[in-house]
């Protein structure tokens, strides 16, 4: 796949009138056209061959380009960002009470949004892992890449992560309350990488060890180097293009479920809004591959991926997931010769393929409720058999 496809596709995508709905609603099945192969591996196709240093290259010069540190604001011309901040300490946001006097007296408007808005925030301000680097008084030599990792990974930070924005540390604000002014953001001041909920293993159910196990190290640059490679609007991030997501269980209605959506919907997700939605989805998967079956063709067009998002709650057995419906995604990963189109997991899949820029495969999100538990051991166990009989293509075969 090209950069130039890709960069036409995603052009061509963002040149589409947004449809009307609310935020968070995300893509209905009728309404989205699953996007083309460019578009689906672009992402990685993009942010693949870069090295962790052309990485954070990239991103530091989308951050300067969106805070507008190319231009100086004139007394007739004020500069209005809009940040989101996240688990500050009281003497973080002291700090920042004191950036925006000092900001303000220089043409600039720092306005704190209570939450993430695609369409106005630009920075956002949280805690790193890393302890605070001194800033010695002398000029210092140019500091190596380091992999800053933010210390929470709340709804804020991930949107500003799928946006492609700056994710700041309070030594940023430190650095220009020192100065004096608004300072172009790098090294420590960065975050570069979200946690992740479930640690990665080197091994697989086999034993054996894995090469290509996602990491979420750097993910946060990935996103901004990608979006600046490409010149990408922050609504068209693409990393769950071609998944369809029903949410089961209480997640489904919960206040949990808007956040999700959200996410979903950022991320390029098209959302199930019902069981019968998501059969129909099935049976049109399933008869697409009896047709090409049929075709002297060799060429197979990529499937969509379902998802069935599931809670972690125990008392709700189903966990929304009606027999019928277990009974037909059973009947589809059984019959199936190819890695499963059909994936069951635990919610966390979802903030850890936000956090390793990439669709996780289902390994390590085992839901809890006993049937979405026996659904997911289904598609694990078709997704080791197709592991197996692929041979040398395994890593091709491993997307999810």
């Amino acid at each position: 796949v090209s950069l130039a496809v890709f960069t036409a596709a995603a052009a061509a995508t963002a040149a589409r009138p947004p449809a009307k709905k609310e935020e968070g609603g995300g893509k209905s099945l009728e309404q989205d056209n699953h996007p083309s192969n460019a578009v689906v591996e672009g992402l990685r196709e993009v942010i693949g061959p870069l090295s962790k240093e052309e990485m954070a290259g990239l991103a530091d010069a989308r951050y300067y380009s969106l805070l507008s540190l190319d231009r100086k604001p004139s007394k007739s011309d004020t500069l209005i960002l809009h940040a989101v901040t996240s688990s500050l300490t009281d003497k973080d946001s002291d700090m920042l009470a004191s950036l925006c006097k000092i900001l303000k007296g220089k043409n600039v408007i720092l306005k704190i949004m209570k939450d993430f808005n695609p369409n106005k925030t630009q920075l956002c301000i949280t805690a790193s892992t890393s302890p605070p680097k001194t800033t010695a008084a002398k000029k210092q030599p140019k500091e190596p890449i380091v992999d800053v990792i933010s210390k929470s990974r709340t709804l804020k930070v991930m949107r500003s992560a799928l946006a492609g924005i700056p994710i700041l540390t309070p030594q940023w604000m430190e650095s220009c309350l020192k100065e004096g002014h608004m300072v172009a953001p790098s090294g420590h001041m960065c975050i570069r990488t979200l946690p992740r909920k479930q640690v990665a293993s080197s091994t697989d159910a086999g034993g054996e060890e894995r090469d290509d196990v996602p990491t979420e190290h750097f993910g946060v640059a990935k996103y901004a180097a990608a979006f600046q490679k490409i010149s990408l609007s922050i609504s068209n991030n693409h990393l769950l293009s071609g998944v369809s997501v029903l949410l089961c269980g209480s997640s489904a209605g919960s206040g949990m479920s808007k956040d999700l959506k959200v996410l979903l919907q950022q991320a390029g997700a098209s959302i199930i809004s019902s069981v019968s939605m998501a059969s129909r989805l099935l049976t049109d998967i399933m008869s697409k591959d009896e047709e090409e079956s049929g075709s002297t063709s060799s060429l197979r067009v990529r499937r969509p991926l379902l998802v069935f998002l599931c809670d972690d709650s125990l008392t709700d057995k189903s966990c929304g997931i009606s027999d019928a419906l277990f009974q037909q995604a059973k009947k589809l990963i059984v019959t199936k010769k190819e890695a499963s189109v059909v994936s069951c997991v635990h919610f966390n899949w979802l903030f850890d393929s936000i956090s390793c820029v990439t669709t996780m495969k289902a390994y390590g999100y085992e839901p809890l409720a006993p049937r979405s538990k026996a659904l997911w051991d289904l598609t694990t166990e078709k997704m080791e058999t197709t592991v197996a009989d692929a041979g040398s293509n395994r890593n091709e075969s491993q997307v999810y």
